[in-house]
């Protein structure tokens, strides 16, 4: 593992931590010790050992002590959604299963971009073939974060946390007017490369906004920031009457946390500053003026991706340099039951939800 060993025994500066001594999420202070000297074996970059607690009465998990906000950014040096889209691809079987499936996923989206076109290769058999394939359905679904085509005159959606611009890319396909925001300056540069609509800042950027937008999605932000309440009540108050918010964050009740302990991939300390139960993401969503209209559903890409990247920190490996197997181990087979039969067990939480008309701002 590359430069590993700095990481981890190094510290994070003492000036720059700051103590949580209650749930951020509910602001109990009854809480128990759920990992301990936790480092950053995902990207490498941050120094520091760090403590995950876990709630007594929510059940989150959350940092004790976290970085401050005027220093958080030097964990994301070498972050994901620095990177540039790559258009690389995987040569022999595997390569040409992964193209095939490629171009069933193409199909499908032109037909939502556009249910007039005339298919392309493959035709109205790989529409249809989707389609009878609920499980690969899905898997496309939620990359495109479960949206259609948008209706006339409904159709300016944000992305909080829009990173490299991957997913605005997509809504523009789908005929979307998108926009972006990020913190993360090199992040927000990637996406304008690509010509996108992005702008470095967070939430606050629309703080004298109200009943904007159409939708609203929210991709793996709620998990990095300090104030979840705040982030969730801003969304709601820029959301149009009736328009919709997508939201997805990892699970600390997932079968993969639960098997693999502090090596699973979606603690990411000291990134992950807090990660939410199911229970206490559909109470601060409900709480906050929206009426939940869709829940988790069954993802085999997310549990594949999760547990191949929490095999390879288990064995000491480079997780992004860990191609995802074939065959399934027993892990992968117990993850893959205990998450298709429970719900509250999946790898992330993903919710769907519009904001309710009866609710005063």
């Amino acid at each position: 593992m590359t430069n590993a060993g700095t990481v981890q025994f190094s510290e994070w500066p003492r000036e720059a931590l700051q103590a949580v001594p209650a749930c951020p999420i509910c602001k109990s202070s009854s809480r128990s010790l759920l990992h301990a000297d936790l480092v950053d074996n995902t990207f490498f970059t941050a120094p520091g050992k760090w403590n995950l607690w876990q709630c007594a009465d929510c059940g989150s998990g959350y940092l004790d002590p976290r970085p401050t906000i005027g220093s958080i950014a030097e964990a994301y040096g070498t972050y994901y959604t620095h990177r540039l889209t790559s258009n690389t691809r995987r040569r022999g079987l595997r390569g040409k299963a992964k193209r095939w499936l490629e171009l069933l996923s193409e199909n499908y989206v032109r037909s939502l971009a556009n249910p007039e076109r005339r298919p392309g290769m493959l035709g109205g058999f790989g529409i249809a073939l989707v389609k009878m394939l609920p499980p690969y359905r899905e898997v496309i679904d939620a990359g495109y974060r479960h949206l259609g085509r948008p209706v006339p005159g409904a159709d300016r959606l944000l992305d909080v946390g829009c990173g490299g611009g991957d997913f605005l890319q997509r809504a523009q396909y789908l005929g979307w007017r998108a926009e972006g925001i990020d913190f993360d300056p090199k992040a927000v540069a990637a996406a304008k490369a690509l010509g996108l609509n992005a702008r470095i800042g967070s939430i606050d950027c629309y703080a004298d906004m109200n009943n904007e937008f159409d939708v609203v999605t929210c991709n793996h932000v709620l998990e990095h920031v300090y104030d979840a309440h705040h982030l969730v009540k801003s969304m709601h108050r820029i959301i149009r009457p009736g328009g919709r918010l997508w939201l997805e964050t990892p699970n600390i009740n997932s079968a993969g946390h639960a098997l693999f302990g502090k090596a699973w991939r979606g603690i990411e300390s000291p990134r992950h500053i807090a990660i939410l139960s199911y229970q206490a993401l559909n109470s601060i969503l409900t709480s906050a003026g929206f009426a939940i209209t869709h829940r988790t559903k069954w993802n085999i890409q997310h549990i594949r991706g999760v547990f191949s990247a929490s095999e390879a920190i288990r064995a000491a490996r480079d997780p992004r340099a860990t191609r995802t197997p074939l065959l399934p181990n027993w892990r992968l087979v117990k993850g893959l039951c205990l998450e298709a039969l429970l719900v509250h067990r999946r790898e992330f939480t993903c919710l769907r939800a519009i904001k309710r008309v009866d609710r005063p701002l």
